[in-house]
């Protein structure tokens, strides 16, 4: 009787906490897009009984941050835990499949054995002829003219048995590699496979039987986005107007399928706790090894203000959309189908950093115009992996491997086998070598900006489907059109080309973040350029490039230009004269820039002459002309110095 009592208790408990199970139809419904990362909200539905039940959503990301997972709803129910778990099954193999592939092999190898018997053939037809051309002739009335004529047509028949063998060897090379291609793939059919499916386990509870709609959310790394611009001038009279563009890309194991999108100005992955300050003790001769953290320790002068590229991995192979970031900033770029980037460098920043999906990022000073990087494939042990009820390592992998939806692993690996991402993926994604601007996806789109204490976010109101292969997807995220200024600058000593500068005022409410910019000015695109907006006061500068319609010549005047001695000293004087011609229809405003020399060498004397129209700082030497030039007009601008120093000494002034 006790023994009853006892396993009715046991049977009534497992009744209490027995959970039935429901798998959610479900799909990404929002995608709020970080500069480094993205929250991934899913909304599905599912049919619950009353009681405790578990809600099974698939489908999801493989790289999901465990510690953001949440669940919610709206309808009467209690939810009891929400846990993320991956699932081992087995894969079923087509033999359909496997039949073709063996009725393709039998096909090949017949069309393989007839290519190899006329090479045969080929090869007799080579002995034969050159067997002739041995063959000496006892005649005594041959002419000379006889043999020239045989030998050529044993020479051309020898040639066209050549090029046909060798246009058959390429054949039979090409049938080769595709026989050993379909026999892996036959071999492929006697491994055991499983695939691991990621999925979200919500336990609920439910007074009574009803159709639950719940949406989780989580959030993912591999995603970002990252700012760019059409900057586009009608001409100095008319305003600026703004092409504001979002550059999304994402390998997150999931696409997102007709998803609204947010965009957010946000890094996640930085910390938000705020930096403690602590006494600071001076004691002698102890080294204090703490290092300047602050923003402005990333920056140094940086010579290179564009650098281009190519990205390949270690077998040089080109790794197509790679991102490539400049650190501490949003300036990026990918690259195209053939591992090339090209992308201009902030003020300042040094660094550039290069990710790619299965490979350790790469992060290198910019110290030349051209820098080809190599990247090396991350490795990954596949310990515990194909263990059914111990799965904890290789979640932790998957939080920091980047991987693809249902990753096949074989049953035939060994447990401790180290290996890379690639090669225990099933088959590589073929990507089509399609360039950056051509894989873009680019429209039009109303947009609302939320300002948020510590950021902004752009709430795209048309859905869009992201794939997670990586390439690049461009949303257009707003066009303004704002008031600028226009000035022309020309510094002729280094560069004798006027560039064109905007100047923007009240421009903290456009929200910009740092962009590479195409510059189109009146119609015509006239090259890249930076929009610098992290260290700026109230007016942002904005280059727009070369105006070729604006002549300048600097050229030194001989006759002016003398060295002599007087005394014990040297004089040279030097005169450098200025052209400047308009050649556009209406009248610019321009700024002229040249230089006086300085010393701190009481030795060295240096006696500038007036300059009309200029400003002169003393203490820098630059020499500063304003300038208001109409059209078709020229200007004349000159600058006189002489410079004194001991005889038998030299100071070059050129």
């Amino acid at each position: 009787m006790k023994q009853l009592l006892i396993a009715l208790l046991l049977l009534t408990n497992l009744q209490l906490f027995a959970y039935d199970t429901r798998k959610a139809k479900s799909s990404v419904e929002e995608v709020t897009v970080f500069l480094s990362g993205a929250q991934i909200t899913r909304a599905g539905s599912v049919s619950v009984p009353k009681g405790a039940s578990e809600i099974i959503f698939t489908g999801i990301s493989p790289l999901l941050r465990r510690e953001s997972l949440q669940a919610g709803t709206k309808s009467n129910i209690t939810i009891l835990s929400v846990h993320y778990e991956t699932k081992l099954t087995e894969k079923k193999q087509d033999l359909k499949e496997l039949k073709a592939f063996e009725n393709k092999r039998n096909e090949l190898s017949k069309k393989l054995n007839r290519y190899n018997a006329s090479m045969e053939v080929i090869r007799v037809q080579e002995n034969m002829i050159q067997n002739l051309s041995q063959i000496q002739t006892q005649k005594k009335d041959f002419k000379v003219s006889d043999v020239v004529e045989a030998k050529e047509i044993i020479d051309a028949n020898l040639e066209s048995i050549k090029m046909r063998r060798i246009e058959l060897q390429e054949k039979i090379n090409t049938l080769n590699a595709t026989l050993n291609e379909l026999n892996q793939k036959i071999q492929a059919f006697g491994v055991v496979y499983s695939s691991i499916e990621p999925r979200v386990v919500v336990k609920i509870k439910s007074e009574r039987e009803q159709k639950v709609k719940m949406k989780i959310s989580y959030f993912t790394p591999n995603a970002r986005w990252y700012p760019s611009y059409n900057l586009r001038v009608k001409d100095v009279k008319s305003p600026i107007t703004i092409d504001y563009q979002a550059n999304i890309s994402q390998q997150t194991g999931e696409d997102w399928k007709n998803a609204k999108l947010t965009l957010s100005t946000n890094d996640p992955n930085l910390s938000g706790q705020k930096p403690v300050l602590k006494p600071w003790y001076l004691v002698l001769n102890q080294y204090n090894g703490r290092k300047n953290n602050n923003n402005q320790s990333r920056y140094t002068p940086n010579n290179f203000p564009r650098v281009t590229g190519r990205v390949t991995n270690q077998y040089g192979e080109p790794l197509r959309y790679a991102n490539i970031m400049a650190v501490g900033t949003t300036v990026g770029t990918i690259t195209d189908g053939d591992g090339h980037y090209a992308m201009n460098i902030p003020s300042g920043a040094n660094q550039l950093q290069v990710n790619y999906i299965g490979y350790n990022p790469v992060t290198f000073y910019v110290s030349a115009a051209e820098h080809n990087i190599v990247m090396q494939e991350k490795q990954m042990t596949l310990e515990e992996v194909t263990v059914l009820d111990d799965m904890e390592y290789y979640d932790e992998v998957m939080e920091e491997e980047p991987a693809i939806n249902n990753v096949d692993i074989a049953y035939t690996m060994s447990a401790t086998e180290s290996v890379t991402l690639s090669q225990y993926q099933e088959k590589k994604a073929d990507i089509p070598a399609i360039k950056r601007v051509v894989s873009s996806v680019t429209q039009s789109v109303q947009v609302q900006q939320v300002e948020n204490v510590v950021s902004a976010e752009f709430k795209i109101d048309e859905r869009y489907t992201i794939k997670s292969d990586n390439k690049q997807y461009t949303v257009q995220i707003n066009e303004i059109d704002h008031k600028a200024h226009y000035q022309y600058y020309c510094a002729p000593k280094l560069d004798p080309d006027v560039f064109l500068t905007a100047q923007l005022l009240d421009w903290e409410s456009l929200n910009l973040l740092e962009g590479q910019a195409s510059i189109f000015f009146e119609g015509t695109y006239v090259g890249t350029s930076l929009l610098d907006a992290k260290f700026v006061g109230d007016t942002l500068d904005i280059s727009l490039g070369r105006d070729k319609r604006i002549i300048v010549k600097r050229e030194k005047e001989k006759e002016m230009s003398k060295k002599k001695l007087v005394g014990d000293n040297e004089v040279k004087s030097v005169k450098w004269n200025i052209e400047i011609k308009n050649q556009k229809s209406q009248q610019i405003n321009l700024i002229v820039e040249d230089q006086f020399p300085l010393t701190n060498d009481a030795k060295i004397k240096i006696d500038k002459d007036d300059v009309n129209k200029a400003r002169i700082d003393e203490t820098t030497g630059f020499i500063t002309w304003q300038i208001k030039l109409g059209a078709s007009k020229i200007e004349k601008l000159a600058f006189k110095y002489k410079v004194t120093y001991p005889k038998g000494n030299e100071v070059y002034l050129d």
